[in-house]
């Protein structure tokens, strides 16, 4: 029995139709379906964050919030925002904390390599700015963005 028999069954007979088992859905007619409702949804999979979300840090209230790249991509933030609730409070608190490290962190990174000092302090250095720039540290999308513009 296919998995799209099964899930159709468990479903209140209302909905069963719902689901074509006859159709062979692939990964197109998924990607033109999304496309094609409109939601502002970005799909992680499929498209890259950075393109439709930049950071603004505002040292006066803490808070790290996400906008548009572009004015054209206003209604993508809108749609994160109301849906996922990317510009929540706690969430913007959580971004300061690690952008003003990260932003510490750069700083010093800079200035330990302008001056020429100790190596193995710097490289130390060097190692943590690079922990916070890789996908396993929270926020490292962010932290790449600041880490071009500072």
């Amino acid at each position: 029995m296919e998995q799209a028999d099964i899930l159709n069954r468990q479903l209140p007979k209302t909905q069963q139709t719902i689901i074509d088992t006859t159709r062979n859905y692939t990964l197109q007619d998924y990607l033109d379906g999304h496309q094609a409702e409109a939601a502002h949804l970005i799909n992680p999979y499929f498209d890259d964050p950075i393109t439709y979300f930049i950071y603004e840090a505002d040292d006066t209230t803490e808070e790290v919030k996400m906008i548009p790249s572009k004015a054209k991509y206003t209604t993508h933030v809108k749609a994160a925002e109301d849906f996922y609730g990317l510009n929540r409070i706690e969430l913007k608190n959580v971004r300061y904390s690690i952008f003003s490290k990260f932003r510490v962190i750069k700083k010093m990174y800079n200035k330990l390599t302008a001056e020429g000092t100790d190596e193995p302090f710097r490289k130390e250095v060097k190692k943590q700015l690079d922990d916070m720039l890789s996908n396993k540290y929270l926020f490292a999308g962010m932290n790449r963005y600041f880490d071009k513009i500072l």
